[in-house]
């Protein structure tokens, strides 16, 4: 099953004789609508491809009626025929089951190239070393962004540049060009969201602020 606070409650919902896959996220409950959406084209996208999810319902009661005094945010969420774009990228399996994949926010566009950081920051964490890793996307004058990495160190690390160069070297290895981390940040810590999620966008500010690695 799949909700979020916009959604009230579960806006998808599991087979109740079987007839859900796996590791879906079931299919929409009645009273809600749902599309797998190219953010970029708008194409709406059933033929498992990974998109947007857009859920719709009626406005107060399967969906939240409007974030409190913020207009820009409410635009931004909502089409003009009622689709409330959940951020959330998934795709669709067999038999219309939805599948998640990862937040919209965590899919980097560097040069025209989706990057996903999740990706990236699965393959950071097997290097020695690493306790857990982040990766956002620092701005670039040509590419618009390009990956970089913050990193919190884990038991026996080595010093920083040797971790660095670890991490870098992996990437390098078992990455296209344009997925590689252009640098490693070390850290105590991630600034937290709600519920003790990873702010990136406090990431993205810190990293936009450190001496150019390109």
């Amino acid at each position: 099953a799949y909700g979020m606070t916009e959604t009230v409650t579960h806006a998808t919902r599991s087979g109740l004789h079987g007839d859900i896959p796996p590791g879906s996220l079931g299919k929409a409950t009645p009273g809600y609508e749902s599309l797998i959406v190219d953010p970029e084209t708008g194409e709406v996208l059933d033929d498992g491809r990974v998109g947007e999810l857009w859920l719709r319902g009626t406005r107060g009661i399967q969906l939240f009626l409007e974030y409190y005094d913020n207009a820009d945010a409410n635009s931004k969420s909502f089409t003009d025929d009622g689709w409330f774009k959940t951020g959330d990228m998934v795709r669709m399996g067999e038999g219309g089951a939805i599948f998640y994949t990862e937040r919209d926010k965590d899919m980097l566009k560097v040069g025209g190239e989706n990057v996903s950081s999740k990706e990236v920051e699965d393959l950071c964490r097997t290097v020695p070393g690493v306790g857990d890793v982040a990766v956002v996307g620092r701005s670039h004058p040509m590419l618009d962004v390009v990956p970089v990495a913050f990193v919190i160190k884990g038991a026996n690390a080595p010093e920083d540049a040797e971790l660095e160069a670890a991490i870098l070297e992996l990437c390098q290895k078992n990455l296209s060009d344009f997925k590689v981390p252009r640098a490693a940040y070390f850290v105590d810590d991630f600034p937290r969201a709600t519920l003790e999620k990873i702010a990136k966008n406090q990431l993205r500010d810190i990293a936009d602020a450190m001496p150019e690695p390109f």
